[in-house]
């Protein structure tokens, strides 16, 4: 009955499974389950709480709420909880409801990233996949798989990623007949337990991270997997060149293909020409930009050729200081981030929901201009100047908005931040400060023995007045014998490893640090959650060094971004600190 009136649903607001998914958050199999009576929808559960959701929210986006209305019987023009309640009711009518026992809490949680990974563990141990094989049948990486399994990490920032794991460690358990045990651990009688159980007891929203948790962890986990070689294949910069009218003069475009028309003649401009500088800025819909593929491809083609000329780009991204905004905006820069030509900047002030204004600026040269009211872009009129007067116009327009803005990211030479208050580093090796002076002088390298100089007394100078917490993991004996371990990597020398007896000195000067400053705080990590990264975070300003190419070090001295990050590290020192007895005798364990 729920599906035949699902199917009646979709129908009359003429809605696809991927519609509906959109809006719900969630992956379009869920839908598709339903739909065909696969899977048995719960009032109370979170999928049909999101799919009653999605579907409203679906239908007063699109203006067919009221025929959604005379089909359930509710009044038209409704709220859209009481669209909600009504959907809710006439999908569920008729239906008998089964209460299912109710599962006593633990008084104590465990902590939330454990938490997930105590119960994915559990999981595939029923499921009898390894870290490779689930990560072949999710399409992500083991090394992933590894981490969420140690708890370091939790893919509740990518859903679709999460609705994988659950529908194929679903399969396999149920393949293999281990459905009784699975329900057992999720405290539910086996004779009612179904997929949706799997997914919300390994999906428990009260182990979710705060959002904001969640979205720096993204970030930096988004930092962490660049790869240059493997971003999206680009035309080549012939092929663009080809496709833009050389005759192309005009002084108006129209609506979106006009702007688009424009910004392709602006950015060939500035790679044939070789232009030092562009500045950027818009706050209207992106739709322009991303609403058509091929145009994308051919925009990030001239943006990267440009950035390949040494032009540095100035841009002002409109994020309203919103977090989830600020996040967006990086990630889809992230592959010009990673050249250091970006220069990013936010508005300090908050945005007009009037009017939207667009300055595409090549100072001297030529500049896009735009002023609309907003919802009408795609109607709008877009300007090209080369005259003089109206360029210095759009100059001095540009200048006064960044001197309302801050800079939200860019690059920096030095890796090392001047640390006021308290601190967190999170990397994969032992810290070159923490080492004792005559491991340095064994080791003998001019320039490791200048870095430690620095970095000894930069730590010693913020033991004196503020916190330092590092986060790091311990070698195992087996990497360790085999010389795996490394050094923390230096500019200007080749990477180094430790012997066993090297690793052993370096303990030792941990061990002192923790004996003589009680504002010193090493926790051990089972793993490294960000393996390409050393981060080093304050609540003043964050970095964040790409240790492996391409290289480089960004500042993030956004109030909320920093707040963010640190955040983040205080979650994983909750997961895995342990008291300094404890500690001090894991250690002396290594030496």
């Amino acid at each position: 009955m729920f599906a035949e009136r699902l199917q009646k649903v979709l129908s009359c607001i003429d809605a696809t499974d991927v519609d509906i998914a959109n809006y719900a958050g969630f992956d379009r199999t869920n839908i598709s389950h339903l739909r065909s009576g696969r899977r048995t929808a719960k009032p109370s559960g979170t999928t049909t709480e999101k799919l009653i959701e999605g579907i409203c929210l679906f239908a007063k986006d699109k203006g067919v709420s009221d025929q959604l209305c005379l089909l359930i019987g509710a009044e038209p023009g409704c709220d859209l909880e009481s669209l909600k309640s009504a959907l809710s009711s006439w999908l569920f009518e008729g239906i008998e409801l089964v209460s299912k026992p109710a599962v006593i809490k633990e008084k104590k949680r465990r902590p939330k990233f454990h938490s997930f990974g105590e119960k994915l563990e559990t999981a595939m141990n029923l499921a009898g996949v390894s870290n490779v094989r689930l990560s072949k049948l999710v399409h992500t990486d083991a090394s992933l798989i590894s981490r969420y399994r140690k708890g370091i990490r939790t893919p509740y920032s990518n859903p679709e990623l999460l609705n994988r794991l659950c529908s194929v460690l679903y399969e396999r358990i149920l393949n293999a007949r281990k459905i009784k045990e699975l329900a057992e651990y999720c405290a539910i009688p086996a004779a009612e337990f179904d997929e949706e159980d799997f997914r919300n007891w390994l999906h428990d929203s009260k182990d979710h991270p705060e959002e904001n948790i969640q979205l720096a962890e993204s970030l930096l986990g988004s930092f962490d997997s660049y790869q240059a070689e493997s971003t999206m294949r680009l035309p080549s910069l012939d092929e663009v060149i080809q496709t833009i009218d050389p005759d192309d003069k005009a002084n108006t475009y129209w609506g979106q293909e006009g702007i688009r028309r424009a910004v392709l003649r602006f950015l060939a401009n500035a790679v044939k020409e070789n232009i030092p500088e562009l500045r950027l800025y818009s706050d209207e819909d992106q739709s322009w930009l991303t609403g058509d593929m091929k145009f994308l491809l051919k925009w990030a083609a001239l943006m990267s050729a440009c950035v390949k000329n040494g032009t540095h780009i100035r841009i002002i991204h409109n994020v309203d200081r919103d977090l989830a905004e600020m996040h967006q905006a990086i990630v889809s820069w992230l592959p010009l981030y990673m050249s250091g030509m970006i220069e990013s900047w936010y508005s300090k002030k908050g945005r007009d929901r009037r009017f939207s204004h667009t300055i595409f600026l090549s100072p001297g040269r030529e500049c896009i201009e735009a002023f609309h009211a907003v919802g009408n872009e795609s109607k709008g009129i877009y300007h090209y100047y080369t005259d003089n007067q109206s360029l210095e116009t759009c100059r001095n327009a540009f200048n006064l908005l960044i001197n309302n803005s801050a800079r939200l990211i860019r690059p920096v030479l030095d890796t090392d931040i001047n640390i006021d208050g308290e601190a967190y580093l999170i990397q994969n090796t032992l810290s070159v400060a923490t080492m004792p002076e005559n491991l340095v002088m064994e080791i003998n390298d001019p320039v490791l023995t200048e870095k430690w100089r620095v970095a000894h007394q930069n730590l010693l100078d913020q033991l004196s007045n503020g916190v330092m917490n590092e986060c790091i993991p311990l070698a195992n004996d087996e990497d360790l014998f085999a010389g795996k371990v490394s050094i923390e990597p230096i500019d200007g020398t080749t990477v180094k490893y430790y012997t066993p007896e090297q690793y052993s000195l370096h303990i030792q000067g941990i061990l002192d640090l923790l004996k003589n400053y009680a504002n010193y705080h090493f926790i051990p990590l089972p793993g490294a959650p960000f393996p390409n990264m050393k981060l080093q975070l304050t609540n003043t300003e964050s970095r964040i060094t790409h240790i492996v190419p391409p290289q480089g070090t960004f500042s993030f001295e956004h109030p909320l971004m920093c707040s963010a990050f640190c955040d983040y590290a205080r979650s994983l020192i909750e997961q895995n600190a342990i008291d300094r007895k404890a500690l001090n005798d894991r250690l002396h364990t290594l030496l």
